[in-house]
């Protein structure tokens, strides 16, 4: 199924996670919980969004290089 919300986004440029009705943030403290895991913020994370799994980001991302993955 998809949301009116996130293909709007989608045309938009824009990110968009929705029926997450589970994920509570608490802007006091500002952390969101989700699934039992608490995430502060800035926390790095990603949604995988079959499944709505949150993970967070263990480690800095790597800048693909793409030079040296080309085939000339």
């Amino acid at each position: 199924m998809t949301s009116h919300a996130a293909v709007v986004a989608r045309g938009m440029g824009k990110p968009c996670v929705s029926g997450a009705g589970t994920i509570r943030v608490n802007y006091a403290k500002a952390t969101m919980t989700a699934a039992g895991r608490t995430f502060n913020k800035g926390d790095m994370l990603t949604i995988d969004g079959a499944t709505g799994q949150v993970i967070k980001v263990s480690s800095r991302c790597a800048s693909p290089n793409f030079r040296a993955n080309s085939q000339s």
